[in-house]
């Protein structure tokens, strides 16, 4: 009678299918979690390299003509910037202020030096306010309140048959 209780040989045993299904899940909690650690992580990374991305911006480029700038008052130009990487072209938008002072051009980067934000020009306090955590800045870019480390970035500024140019490099 022994032999009834018996388990054939070819029958897996109940703790193979179970360990079975725990690895599947295992392997798929590895994986969700893998996918949501590059959700996260890819956005982080970008936000933390971004100071890298001026360095493939090198080289000249148009901003405005000379006759669209007003003495001491800046005036946000975009400057779209075409690279080619790789097989693709990318257009890339910069933000600058530009103005004149005493007819010489004077061309800032509008990315705040403490996050990265674009500043905007407040006429009513002649300075450049920072809207994420309040930082300020002078026409000259320099830093007179708020978080920003260092002041905005002037860019080397030309002009050449009425145009202002710019002469993009790495970052300082």
């Amino acid at each position: 009678m022994s032999d009834l209780n018996a388990t054939p040989a070819s029958a897996p045993h109940p703790g193979d299918l179970s360990t079975t299904r725990r690895r599947v899940l295992s392997i798929v909690a590895t994986c969700s979690g893998a996918v949501a650690a590059g959700l996260i992580g890819v956005p982080c990374l970008r936000v933390l390299l971004s100071p890298l991305d001026h360095a493939g911006l090198a080289g000249r480029h148009r901003v405005v003509p000379v006759a669209a700038l007003a003495e001491s008052r800046p005036q946000a130009v975009t400057v779209s910037i075409e690279r080619v990487a790789g097989y693709r072209k990318e257009v890339t938008q910069l933000l600058v202020w530009a103005y004149l002072e005493q007819g010489t051009p004077v061309v800032l980067d509008a990315t705040c030096t403490h996050m990265g934000c674009n500043v905007a020009w407040s006429p009513a306090e002649t300075l450049f306010v920072c809207p994420c955590h309040g930082g300020r800045y002078d026409t000259h870019g320099v830093v007179k309140s708020g978080p920003p480390p260092r002041s905005l970035r002037r860019l080397d500024a030309r002009v050449e048959d009425g145009m202002v140019w710019i002469e993009l490099g790495a970052p300082s």
